[in-house]
Order: C-alpha cells, then sequence, then structure tokens
C-alpha cells in the first residue's frame, strides 16, 4: 500500500513541477471549450509561485523515493530519514495553514469575494 502511496505523491511532485516550468515564463493556450462555455486558460508569470512549486516538488520526489525504500528494505537507515522528511512537511504545511488562515490574509479574501462588486453581475457583490 506504501508503494502506491508513494507513486502517487510522486505523480503529484511530478505535476508540481511541471506547473513550476509553466509558471516560469507564463503560457498563454489560448480558449478551450466548446459553445458557450469557452474560456481562455492562461498560466500567469511568476517566478516567487514558480520557485515554492518547483521547491516541493523536489520534496516531493525525495519523499516518494524515501517511501519507496522503507516499504521496500524496512530498514531503521532507511526509514529513519522517510520519517523525518515526512514529519518536517507535515510541519511547514500547518505552518502554512496557519499563515493562511490567520492575520491579514482572511480578511482580505472575504473582502475580495463578498464584499467587492463584480462588473459581470451588474455590480452585486457576494454578500
Amino acid at each position: 500500500m506504501v508503494k502506491y502511496i508513494s507513486g502517487f505523491v510522486g505523480f503529484l511532485s511530478l505535476l508540481m513541477i511541471i506547473f513550476a516550468i509553466m509558471s516560469w515564463g507564463g503560457m498563454d493556450t489560448g480558449e478551450i471549450g466548446k459553445g458557450e462555455y469557452k474560456t481562455s486558460f492562461t498560466v500567469a508569470k511568476n517566478a516567487a509561485v514558480a520557485f515554492l512549486a518547483l521547491g516541493g516538488g523536489i520534496i516531493g520526489l525525495v519523499l516518494c523515493c524515501l517511501g519507496c525504500c522503507a516499504a521496500k528494505q524496512k530498514n531503521f537507515f532507511v526509514t529513519c530519514p522517510f520519517v523525518v522528511c515526512s514529519f518536517l512537511v507535515g510541519l511547514m504545511a500547518l505552518i502554512a495553514g496557519g499563515m493562511v488562515v490567520g492575520g491579514k490574509t482572511r480578511d482580505t479574501l472575504i473582502n475580495k469575494a463578498c464584499k467587492t462588486p463584480f462588473d459581470k453581475l451588474g455590480g452585486q457583490t457576494g454578500e
């Protein structure tokens, strides 16, 4: 079971690396969809997001390899780095979640989503 989960983490890590490459230089594929549901698909050029996505993808690939090795070997010298890296990634995720939920970020998101009038809706807000 751990091998499958590690493979899934590896797949997600590769997707993050691909996203990092696309957002490093930006990308515009034009319109996608059919009929009235056409929308443009663009990836904004943002080096900071690309750097973070690339770092997360590399850490995910390292965790994927360590997870596969831990499932295969079941040795202290293999499982210990896997557990430490998994703990650090989980801790970083909790810290990032606390930063998003707490502080001014929450208020900014509520103002943007609920109190800003939308031109496409005739000036209505989300309230």
